[in-house]
């Protein structure tokens, strides 16, 4: 039985990094058929949208306490008395803090403060706070209040401790107030509701039409109902049965009554309709009996169904009817997509009910994933918003019953709550794949608004998804202390966005000013970080175990503090790397066009190079900037020159003379450069500090105009490129010898020499 079915859940938002669970618990809520309304307090903002919130909750967000365009509403007093429980997730220490208190200076506490409905918390916060005494006492305070607190889990907590205070997830949560609900129905006095008998349709003041019926059923099943001890309406036509006295007795005559009197004793959570109503009525009844010898034409017109849904959410009015038989496995399937969040599929074998499914299940949910996605990629839906379907996306809002008769069914237990006959699956999955296929194609404009019902849904949960991921982002750098140093952009996914580390503070500073915010983060390194280059090969030489001096030199390169903070800002991890969790597509290095800057480049391609930050490379998000060496000013124009090769051909290319005139020999070639350099106004940049950020953006940082250089090895992967690996090694490794051979055996190739 689904407890929460219609059940009306208020849930407030509270600030902190759990707040992307309450995303999660708003999906799971609206699948079990709850209704949900939302408050948001002023630091819930900060990690979860109310775009994102009113996306899945599809209500009004509520955020403010006095709003001129709804205090007149008083929605603290609307939301304590519309809702059925109260849920605050995450509960914050400051929260549980005010309420233990009474205090109420904003629209959740006031609206916790002014309700009466039962309040759970789920508690969320550093392992200290949840064990500091003022929280234990604040706790116990509301307990006593008759508060119902939801967790918390012990585990790892996104500021890298471990311990108590952890948000307890989505599913335990909804489950627990599940539970809430499944209890006090087990309190509750059931309510039955039973129709019998026949109805009058008046002709005239003693003449009807009518159905031929005792009403015997309906009153034996109220008989029965009240004995067991529900409490029994019955709604009878005309009969001459006696009825219990324990059962409330409505006598109609009419369908019309018996229509009025079914709506006004709904909801009943068992209701059997047995009356046998008249299909027809006339549409004029005569006030006056009609004489016998006089002609009678009769125009009838249909009656009301007693059975109508007050909160009809259907997409389209006849179920999709599906049958087929293969290989003496019949099978017969009806289903109807609704507005609504659950979805609602009944799996029979050989009129068996099988509560945990099985094999023809899992072959329907198979092809009408296959089915829907076709549909929707011919229909552009998928390419138009950006989406890809999943089996829950197509399942949302389903209501079905799936039945098959099997010669030899195999269960899974003497209960038969499995099916586990594993050619029904392909049988059932061919079967629903045709069938289904060819009924869109007969009915195009009820497949439409399938179609279109399970786009929402998957649109519902990408937002969920981009909210979550964005609260993470965020999260994680607040708790690892990089805002000051980090200049993140304000794209919350890794797609688009490019991180760019910089030398020094005063690089940081221009490129932060110069930066596009949206889709540019700027992360600064003091000075030059550790050499890190890990040689296991040589060290199994030597010592026989180069796995131990891995570890020691991994450790070695995590107690820097400038490649701990790259890493986090990267968001892969070390130990527990995941590309996945990638926070930006392009990685760029960008420093100084001089032999310190070389170096600090060296260095960091040297720390990417290593296991396992050399996915990065092999996965094609590493690149080096290429900041001007140059700047040229000559009259009211400004040219930017990469290099000394770069300058000699735009001195040359802008000189009164023509390239057959200039000698290349090199006294007369230097004085020529010399005397084309007097002519115009040439700045050497030292570092990317001396640009101002117009110039860097205009140079380094903008897309249009820059140059990237992306950074691969010379056969795809670290494993296959075994030259970049020996010249690394030699350039980077502990030995002195090899490296010394190397700089003397290209010394006289050197051809820009910084002294």
């Amino acid at each position: 039985m689904n407890s929460l079915l219609e059940k009306k859940i208020l849930l407030i938002i509270c600030g902190g990094i759990s707040a992307y669970k309450s995303l999660e618990i708003i999906r799971n809520l609206k699948k079990k058929g709850a209704k949900i309304k939302t408050i948001l307090t002023k630091n819930a903002k900060e990690f979860v949208t109310p775009l994102s919130v009113a996306s899945l909750s599809n209500e009004k967000v509520y955020q403010d306490l006095f709003n001129h365009e709804t205090e007149a509403e008083m929605d603290h007093i609307k939301l304590s008395r519309w809702s059925d429980v109260i849920l605050v997730a995450p509960a914050t220490a400051n929260t549980i803090s005010k309420l233990s208190t009474g205090a109420s200076d904003d629209l959740a506490s006031t609206v916790m403060l002014a309700s009466d409905k039962k309040i759970f918390l789920t508690p969320a916060m550093n392992v200290r706070m949840w064990e500091h005494p003022s929280t234990k006492e604040n706790l116990k305070k509301l307990k006593k209040f008759g508060y119902k607190i939801i967790g918390p889990e012990i585990g790892d907590m996104a500021c890298g401790e471990y311990g108590e205070g952890k948000m307890m997830e989505a599913e335990e949560v909804v489950k627990q107030i599940e539970n809430y609900f499944l209890n006090l129905n087990k309190n509750k006095k059931f309510k039955a509701l039973v129709t019998a008998g026949p109805t009058r349709e008046y002709i005239d003041p003693v003449r009807f039409i009518t159905n031929k019926s005792s009403g015997k059923q309906g009153f034996e099943l109220a008989k029965s109902f009240s004995k067991k001890g529900f409490e029994t309406t019955l709604i009878s036509g005309p009969t001459n049965l006696k009825v219990d006295e324990n059962i409330n007795f409505i006598k109609v005559e009419t369908a019309e009554e018996m229509f009025r009197e079914t709506q006004n004793n709904l909801p009943a959570d068992v209701a059997i309709f047995s009356a046998a109503i008249s299909d027809f009525k006339v549409k004029e009844k005569k006030v006056e009996k009609i004489k016998k010898d006089n002609y009678v034409n009769l125009n009838l017109e249909k009656n009301k169904e007693t059975l109508v849904n007050k909160n009809d959410l259907s997409l389209f009015k006849k179920p999709i009817y599906i049958s087929g038989s293969k290989d003496n496995v019949e099978i017969e399937c009806s289903l109807k997509w609704n507005a609504g969040y659950s979805e609602e599929m009944l799996p029979f074998a050989n009129n068996i009910h099988q509560k945990d499914g099985g094999t023809h299940l899992l072959g329907f949910r198979s092809a009408l994933t296959r089915v829907i996605n076709k549909y929707a990629n011919d229909s552009n839906l998928l390419k138009k918003n950006k989406i890809s379907l999943t089996g829950d996306d197509t399942r949302e809002g389903l209501t079905g019953v799936l039945s098959i008769k099997i010669p030899d069914p195999k269960f899974s237990s003497q209960t038969k709550d499995k099916l586990v006959s594993s050619e029904v699956r392909f049988i059932v999955e061919s079967i629903i794949n045709d069938k289904l296929s060819t009924w869109f194609d007969q009915n195009p404009g009820i497949k439409k608004v399938i179609l279109l019902k399970i786009v929402q849904a998957a649109i519902a949960r990408d937002v969920a998804r981009k909210a979550r991921e964005g609260v993470r982002r965020k999260g994680s750098l607040e708790l690892s202390g990089l805002p000051g140093k980090l200049a993140d952009c304000q794209i919350g996914k890794a797609e688009g966005t490019e991180l760019f580390i910089v030398e020094g503070d005063s690089a940081g500073g221009s490129a932060k000013q110069g930066r596009n915010r949206e889709y540019q983060a700027v992360l600064p390194l003091r000075g030059k970080i550790l050499n890190t280059y890990i040689d296991i090969n040589g060290s199994k030489k030597r010592n026989g175990n180069g796995q131990d001096l891995q570890t020691k030199t991994f450790s070695k390169m995590m107690s820097s503090n400038e490649i701990v903070t790259l890493i986090n800002a990267l968001g892969t991890g070390s130990k527990d790397f995941s590309i996945e969790n990638l926070r930006y597509e392009k990685i760029v290095i960008m420093t100084d066009a001089d032999v310190d800057g070389s170096h600090i480049r060296t260095l960091l391609l040297t720390f990417f190079n290593n296991f396992p930050f050399n996915e990065l490379i092999e996965k094609n998000h590493l690149y080096l900037a290429q900041p001007p060496l140059y700047k040229i000013t000559k009259g009211n124009k400004n040219y930017y020159i990469k290099n000394d090769k770069e300058l000699e051909n735009f001195l040359i290319n802008n000189s009164e003379k023509s390239k057959k005139e200039i000698k290349r020999n090199q006294n007369d070639f230097k004085k020529f450069i010399e005397n084309e350099k007097s002519k115009v106004n040439i700045q050497r940049f030292k570092g990317l500090g001396e640009m101002n950020p117009e110039e860097l953006w205009e140079t380094t940082l903008n897309p249009e105009k820059r140059i990237l250089l992306q950074v691969k090895y010379s056969n795809s992967t670290k494993s296959k490129s075994k030259k970049d690996q020996d010249l690394i090694q030699i350039l980077m490794g502990d030995e002195v010898g090899p490296r010394k051979d190397f700089i003397i055996n290209g010394a006289l190739e050197v051809s820009n020499l910084d002294i």
